[in-house]
């Protein structure tokens, strides 16, 4: 049987061939990979759904496991420290951790709520660098003590806990009012965002690095004094952070915004 010539092709042939031939390599791969990554995308969201469908039993397993990984080591300093049995370890340290998350739960709600106005109130009346310089003086110092603190008998733990705790909410409204002060009332909520997105990667890539070192090292010890060290120079570098007069955005003749100064207090 004779093969079909070229010109005895279907003309539909013959044209996607030509379609073929005038598209860039770019478009093919681009092409090939658009169902992969709408699969990748619908995976993705059916996991999404059964995770929001399913949230009353998924969050609760996940703090659990999480709870668990962290109680690993603990359980393991017993067992190596004091000689106990596993099961025994095992049961202390669910016990403690039970009783220190409700604590520390039920402390950060009323914290919270107790400290926001007063914070507010103190970074409406005092400079926020000078705020900021303490806050992140006072949160270095208590990484720096962490590694002493799982050593010391009653305190250590609680010291560490309400420093750190305090420091962890007093940043935002400082930061706030100093991010209107360096950049404007129209661009102050962009850079925040900015601020917090960044905030966001150096959080994954600290808890990243602080990962590495203690299966690299077997301890944390480094990355506490890495993180405290940080602190302390963010401390210093704030105090540099320029100043200039807000702006606010008022609509002018043609319907465009200009900006207008506005005055901050002290």
């Amino acid at each position: 049987m004779a093969t079909p010539s070229r010109d005895d092709r279907r003309p539909d042939e013959a044209s996607d061939q030509v379609v073929d031939a005038s598209l860039t390599p770019a478009i093919r791969i681009a092409a090939a990979w658009s169902w992969r990554i709408l699969v990748v995308l619908a995976v993705l969201g059916v996991f999404v759904f059964l995770f929001i469908q399913l949230r009353d039993i998924v969050i609760p397993f996940m703090i659990a496991l999480l709870l668990a990984a962290l109680l690993v080591p603990f359980s393991q300093w017993l067992q190596r420290r004091h000689h106990w049995p596993k099961w025994a370890a095992v049961a202390v340290s669910d016990r403690n951790a039970m009783a220190i998350t409700g604590v520390l739960g039920t402390a950060f709600l009323v914290t919270y709520m107790l400290a926001a106005p007063a914070l507010g109130w103190l970074s409406d009346r005092f400079d926020s660098r000078k705020l900021l310089f303490w806050y992140y003086g006072l949160r270095g110092l208590s990484l720096l003590w962490l590694p002493h603190a799982f050593d010391a008998q009653v305190l250590g733990l609680p010291i560490f806990a309400v420093f750190y705790g305090l420091d962890w909410i007093a940043t935002v409204p400082p930061t706030v009012r100093l991010t209107t002060e360096a950049f404007g009332v129209r661009d102050a909520p962009i850079a925040f965002g900015w601020i917090v997105a960044s905030h966001q990667i150096g959080a994954g890539l600290g808890a990243l690095g602080a990962g590495i070192i203690r299966s690299t090292l077997t301890t944390y010890t480094p990355a506490w004094i890495g993180a405290g060290s940080i602190c302390l120079i963010a401390a210093l570098a704030v105090l540099r952070i320029g100043r200039r007069a807000p702006r606010l955005a008022i609509p002018a003749a043609d319907g465009t915004l200009a900006d207008a100064p506005a005055s901050l207090g002290a």
